[in-house]
């Protein structure tokens, strides 16, 4: 049987659908929003949360990115993002960069943490005692945060009551003293509802407790952390030793109600000079005519009011393009300026279908999905009753990241 040769030249562009990434805009914010921290507290380093493959947008050019730019902090969900981000910078670690795990590692891969200098978090006695038997009978010591639950009833933990939070800090206390596999360096929680509600107030009050208690018996780690990206932009006062940047890196400001509370010390972030870093791009690969009350898509759901129209597009929810987008609007680039078209139908696996009439469009025509400013991934996130940090996310791995800088 003939062998099919796959082989695609370089010189060939065969992008159906790409994530163009400017690796500037996110160098810009990070700079934006570290400087606002350091407007309320010169000391408080920005930790680069760049958790999820750098939220869709690729690990290891952000990671570059960010060091580069003189991020020295950076924290991920897993021991695999760790490896990639110490990969990464293999060859531009002048300076050394902290890399702390959010979530869970299985305890048998103790000496891989110790290996990649990686900090895990420890979220429960038991854990915490597996963990340190694997590091034991490795011969290693392992850097570790210790993560407190003060209302999100995740992981961490338990301070939900002034009697829990003397519970954690005994149990803490014991740690230090028991657990000599162990370098324990910092003490954290995570605000629920920074974004939208005044409950993160209650939680620092918990947080508070912990720390307190562990400071009057000495016992305290030298970096604590509470406040992430909204918590920044409303909440100075839980900065402390580090203010962990997730969406505002990547140009999303969260819509916080005006009756949310602020703290009287907090001046308003200056939104208006973040930039989106990715935009989704594709292009138009057939117009079109569609007559006066013809189906268009799965379902016959759109049917044409009059004669229309429409192109389609080389992208689909296998690409993260998601049904959920459908009746939104997108950006034609064409030889006239660029214009805005509707989606008609529904969103399929590999293509989507937009309304052009009157449009001076063609084939080939670059279509923007999302990402011209920095609102559109919050207006398309309320649209599909998401939030805007999950949508970069869901751009699946088919889809190339193109890097305008590195």
């Amino acid at each position: 049987m003939n062998q099919i040769d796959t082989f695609m030249p370089a010189s060939v562009d065969n992008r159906r659908v790409w994530a163009q990434i400017d690796l500037d805009a996110l160098v810009n914010n990070y700079i934006v929003s570290r400087d606002y921290i350091h407007s309320h507290n010169p000391n408080t380093p920005a930790v680069a949360v760049i958790k999820a493959d750098s939220y869709g947008h690729g690990i290891g050019p952000c990671a570059r990115a960010l060091y580069k730019a003189g991020c020295r902090h950076f924290a991920v969900a897993s021991a695999e993002e760790g490896v990639a981000i110490r990969q990464a910078l293999a060859d531009l670690a002048t300076e050394p960069a902290s890399v702390l795990i959010l979530g869970y590692t299985n305890p048998e891969y103790a000496a891989l943490l110790h290996n990649y200098n990686l900090t895990q978090t420890l979220f429960s006695p038991e854990y915490a005692r597996d963990l340190q038997a694997c590091a034991k009978a490795a011969g290693i010591t392992l850097a570790v945060h210790v993560k407190v639950d003060t209302g999100m009833h995740r992981i961490g933990f338990p301070a939900f009551t002034p009697e829990q939070a003397a519970e954690t800090v005994d149990a803490i206390c014991a740690l230090t003293e028991r657990c000599d596999a162990f370098d324990v360096r910092g003490l954290f929680t995570h605000l629920s509802d920074a974004d939208c509600g005044n409950f993160c107030y209650e939680q620092w009050q918990r947080f508070l407790l912990v720390k307190q208690g562990l400071e009057a018996r000495g016992k305290c780690p030298p970096v604590c952390h509470a406040c992430n990206s909204p918590g920044c932009m409303r909440y100075p006062e839980t900065y402390l030793d580090g203010v962990r940047l997730g969406a505002l890196l990547f140009g999303v400001t969260p819509p916080i109600p005006p009756e949310v509370d602020r703290d009287p010390d907090c001046n308003l972030f200056p939104a208006d000079a973040l930039r989106p870093v990715m935009r989704l791009q594709t292009r138009i690969i057939q117009i079109h005519k569609v007559a006066a009350g013809e189906p268009v898509g799965y379902g016959a759901l759109y049917r044409s009011d009059r004669d229309r129209m429409v192109a389609t597009l080389s992208a689909g929810y296998a690409d993260g393009w998601l049904r959920a987008y459908a009746d939104t609007d997108v950006t034609v680039h064409t030889a006239s300026g660029d214009m805005t078209a509707r989606m008609v139908g529904r969103i399929c696996m590999d293509l989507c279908m937009i309304d052009v009439t009157d449009l001076p469009c063609r084939v080939g025509d670059v279509v923007t999905l999302f990402g011209n400013d920095v609102q559109s991934l919050s207006s398309l996130a309320k649209h599909a009753g998401s939030i805007a940090y999950e949508i970069p996310c869901l751009v699946t791995a088919r889809v190339p990241r193109i890097y305008d800088q590195e």
